[in-house]
């Protein structure tokens, strides 16, 4: 079963400097290296797609959670976000500073994206109560963040009719 459950994407252009940057870095780097016509342009496009692609085994259990979201298995993808949770808190800086360690442009911190995710994913479930804890300490370390308090004042609509 393939779900179609929204997913929504904020975008930081602040942290698409450093990977404006860094593919500006590998071009030159690889004409550099390769000055032949177009060559050396190839191989710094080619370095930043390696790089992405390293990039995105970072933050893997966050996309099994996502993985898991679209086919419904929401108690799985509580796990995976869970584990994400538990990873960005062991290796903050990480998340910190995505635009450069993971090539990532979103605006929203992995450990955010995990508490919204986890919230939404007991929602499903049909757990209020834990979906409500979900948004409540999203609010608590984030709080500027508008999903964690639409979805509070959402569960709060529900309830009150």
């Amino acid at each position: 079963m393939s779900s179609r459950t929204p997913i929504t994407a904020q975008v930081s252009w602040l942290h698409a400097i450093p990977l404006l940057m860094l593919m500006a870095v590998c071009v030159v780097g690889g004409t550099l290296l390769l000055p032949q016509l177009g060559a050396g342009t190839m191989l710094g496009m080619a370095m930043v797609i390696f790089l992405h692609l390293m990039a995105r085994m970072i933050p893997w259990h966050h996309r099994a959670a996502i993985r898991a979201v679209k086919q419904g298995e929401f108690a799985k993808a509580i796990n995976h976000y869970q584990e994400s949770m538990a990873f960005f808190e062991r290796h903050p800086w990480l998340d910190r500073y995505r635009g450069l360690t993971m090539l990532s442009l979103s605006a929203v911190s992995y450990r955010e994206m995990a508490l919204l995710g986890m919230g939404m994913c007991y929602g499903q479930l049909g757990d209020g109560a834990a979906a409500r804890r979900m948004y409540t300490q999203c609010l608590e370390e984030f709080p500027d963040s508008v999903m964690a308090a639409y979805a509070l004042r959402f569960l709060d609509a529900a309830r009150d009719s």
